[in-house]
């Protein structure tokens, strides 16, 4: 990297600089590798079928590369190079949570660096679930919340606009819950590209000191700031470039999904879901897997503490994970409700409970019989258990 920058030849714009070694190499996908980024997903797409580029800005890739497709771009606001987008191109103007199409409607659907700018990615995968077609395909980036690039980024820029912080864990619970199947996956270092743009962002800590360094050097802070990076590798060891992003892609399936597990066997290993209404009196339970009884024991306060008090306040019968997602606090639990008579409650929350159904017209394993086998139209709401407050209500139907 020294010896390429060292002989490279300096190219300069309004935005940024561009630094490009006198042999550069063009990456290729090797045999390997299973497709991951959305050009390799748009280039393997038939005529006529429908892309979403969602959150699209200025573009997520180059529209005129692809003129056989018809892409939707949606956005809140309309960006300024509206006016270059090609005629296979409709722009809309709409929120992610609520989109302007009819059900399995794409082929693919994009989020490049979206779903940590919007407040209720939950629902906003919930809704791609409802517009992508059976098989279709969902690709998202997102930055890892806990590299440094992100804690840079979010102290620089004062937030940034960067609502979540998503670990490779949260994020594949939510998009599973929302009925997604990983096909692809990678956590990638990052190029700094948001770097190039500072002295641009009107939220800027210490902007004059990014004026005064390029007025100084002669060089644009994205060029200084990638041989800051590149001399810390080298004295101190510390790679601040690996492992800021992640990249998946997903397919829509309504067969895979999460389950919960409370106990783990200390015989065999396997785990075991166990209610907590089935622990009393009881000192010990049954491997389903080896046969061999093991004694009860706590997993973690949370288990320990929290789960008892919820289902003595509000008398639980059976524990079932949340279709959508937390809620004002790190305690969080859905209640289930007909006929403003509550049935029973779904917690939600630090304690990673999963949806075992797909898509609000069914319901499927864990929830109590007497729910599952009455049809009719559920209301379900957020409740805040240490304040009270309650969200939105959302309708459930449960058919026969």
């Amino acid at each position: 990297m020294g010896n390429e920058m060292g002989t490279s030849q300096i190219q300069r714009s309004s935005h940024c600089i561009n630094v490009i070694p006198k042999e550069a190499v063009v990456p290729k996908r090797r045999s390997v590798d299973e497709v991951l980024f959305f050009h390799e997903v748009l280039e393997t797409l038939s005529p006529d079928s429908k892309v979403l580029d969602g959150g699209c800005g200025s573009g997520s890739f180059s529209y005129h590369k692809f003129p056989h497709l018809k892409i939707k771009a949606v956005d809140i606001a309309v960006p300024d190079t509206l006016d270059n987008f090609p005629n296979n191109v409709e722009f809309l103007i709409s929120s992610l949570s609520n989109l302007p199409f009819e059900n399995n409607f794409f082929d693919f659907i994009i989020f490049n660096w979206v779903l940590e700018h919007v407040l209720s990615p939950e629902v906003v995968l919930s809704e791609a679930y409802r517009v992508l077609k059976d098989g279709g395909l969902l690709y998202a980036s997102i930055p890892m919340g806990d590299s440094f690039q992100d804690r840079f980024y979010r102290f620089l820029l004062k937030g940034g606009g960067h609502i979540q912080r998503f670990t490779c864990e949260s994020f594949m619970a939510m998009a599973y819950s929302a009925g997604f199947m990983l096909l692809s996956f990678c956590e990638w270092p990052t190029g700094y590209a948001w770097v190039k743009n500072l002295k641009f962002h009107k939220n800027v800590r210490g902007k004059w000191l990014v004026f005064f360094l390029e007025k100084l050097t002669g060089k644009e802070f994205n060029y200084l700031w990638i041989r800051v990076v590149y001399s810390i590798a080298k004295i101190f060891g510390k790679d601040l470039m690996a492992k800021g992003n992640m990249i998946f892609l997903f397919s829509k399936t309504d067969k895979v999904r999460f389950r919960y597990i409370t106990h783990g066997c200390q015989n065999c290993g396997s785990g075991a879901f166990i209610c907590s209404d089935f622990y009393k009196g009881k000192s010990g339970w049954e491997c389903p897997s080896c046969g061999k009884i093991n004694i009860f024991v706590p997993v973690g306060n949370k288990q320990k503490g929290f789960l008892p008090l919820v289902i003595q306040k509000v008398g639980l019968t059976a524990i079932k994970a949340g279709k959508d997602f937390k809620f004002n606090g790190q305690f969080a639990l859905w209640a289930i409700t007909k006929n403003a008579t509550e049935t029973t409650v779904i917690i939600w929350g630090e304690m990673q409970l999963y949806t075992t159904f797909g898509s609000p017209a069914h319901l499927t394993a864990l929830v109590p019989n007497e729910l599952y086998t009455k049809p009719g139209q559920y209301q379900i709401y957020l409740l805040d258990t240490k304040t009270g407050a309650k969200s939105n209500t959302v309708v459930i139907t449960v058919e026969e």
